[in-house]
């Protein structure tokens, strides 16, 4: 499991392998370890103000609504955090101690995840949405300038592929086609060159 994951009462949390013998208060000391609450908090959950983010541009989007700026605004904010991220590895699922021994090992945290998490639902949101789109991808090439590590590049380009294939199919006009291609086409650019 991972910080944010939802926990099921009487659920598996952790699995512990060791030799010899179960110590009595090993139950207790596992649980003396883990914090869980009612809700999700930002806290080690990398996901959680991306998530809070996702969903205050999707609702600005929403057809009571209608407020493509506030969205863009968020989408920005969404990019703020990737390029921060781009220029610092995550960390690796493997907890040593002092001498060097695996103690605990974690669900990671991908780069890929963290992409989807920040434009997978809210691309669907916005591809009616040109403005929007084409700021999803302005924010792709801005964090591309970062030189992010291989495996974000790649999570990136796939997210700027799809958020350019469905704006593009539910674009009106040949105009707005032509600006997302050429959009998509400076992302692509970027991240090869990143």
């Amino acid at each position: 499991m991972r910080p944010g994951d939802s926990v099921i009462e009487g659920g598996v949390v952790a699995r512990v392998y060791l030799e010899g013998s179960l110590p009595e208060d090993l139950a207790a000391r596992v649980a003396d370890a883990l914090v869980i609450g009612p809700q999700r908090t930002a806290t080690q959950d990398i996901e959680y103000a991306i998530d809070q983010l996702a969903e205050v541009a999707m609702r600005a989007l929403s057809p009571g609504i209608n407020d493509p700026f506030t969205a863009i605004n968020c989408v920005d904010r969404m990019g703020h955090a990737l390029a921060a991220l781009a220029r610092r590895p995550l960390p690796s699922a493997e907890r040593r101690d002092d001498d060097g021994t695996i103690r605990l090992v974690v669900v990671p945290y991908t780069y890929r995840d963290i992409v989807k998490a920040a434009f997978g639902q809210l691309r669907e949101t916005t591809r009616t949405h040109v403005a929007v789109s084409l700021r999803l991808l302005d924010v792709i090439r801005r964090v591309a300038e970062f030189s992010p590590p291989v495996s974000l590049r790649k999570a990136l380009a796939e997210e700027a592929r799809v958020v350019f294939e469905s704006a593009a199919a539910a674009a009106g006009h040949e105009a707005d086609r032509d600006r997302l291609a050429a959009r998509h086409a400076e992302v692509a650019r970027a991240l090869e060159t990143g």
